[in-house]
């Protein structure tokens, strides 16, 4: 079975879309701009001009950014080496206190603030 025709307008459609956001941030560029008083090439960094053609369904399709936090990926060894180092120091465990103690006082007061809202009133 042929089915010509069928990619084109799909193909259009997208290449439509991309282009639509092409302008659309070339524009919100240009006002950042204005508000900001600058000159346009400092807000030109703000245009999308090379997305991702090849992206799958629920990745993003503008290129990945490549800047001092975009390469502080760890080795898996190296988190959790950080992970275990959680478990020392002054500050051992303090998550795990922390939601004990929420947890204690939940019980507490929560059990108080409901007694004391069915004061007086007839079961």
């Amino acid at each position: 079975m042929s089915a010509p025709h069928i990619g084109r307008p799909i193909g259009q459609a997208a290449d439509g879309v991309y282009r639509a956001m092409e302008q659309a941030s070339e524009q919100h560029a240009a006002q950042a701009a204005e508000m900001l008083g600058v000159s346009a090439s400092e807000t030109s960094g703000m245009k999308m001009t090379d997305l991702r053609d090849n992206a799958r369904v629920g990745e993003a399709s503008v290129p990945v950014s490549v800047n001092g936090l975009s390469g502080n990926h760890r080795p898996q060894a190296e988190v959790m080496e950080f992970a275990r180092s959680a478990h020392n120091g002054p500050d051992a465990r303090a998550g795990i206190r922390a939601i004990d103690t929420v947890r204690s006082l939940h019980h507490r007061l929560g059990a108080a603030s409901v007694a004391r809202s069915t004061m007086g009133k007839a079961e």
